[in-house]
């Protein structure tokens, strides 16, 4: 089954507006920034990669939270 067009983009929405917030928790975990943006980058990848598996109506911040943690 084909992904909804509309979810897809509130999802790409919302997973950009977290951008900041997620390089924060990210860096307070890896200490380095060049790091932090490396692991960012690489969760953000996971998190597309994975979108069938996120449930729309559910916590965007806390799943991203959990695979940016999950890449450090």
């Amino acid at each position: 089954m084909d992904a909804d067009p509309q979810e897809v983009a509130r999802f790409g929405q919302q997973l950009t507006a977290l951008q900041r917030q997620l390089y924060v928790y990210v860096a307070q975990l890896v200490g380095n920034p060049a790091d932090a943006d490396d692991v960012l980058q690489e969760a953000n990848r996971v998190m597309w990669e994975k979108y069938a598996e996120f449930t729309p109506g559910t916590k965007l911040a806390a799943w991203a939270y959990k695979v940016a943690y999950f890449e450090v």
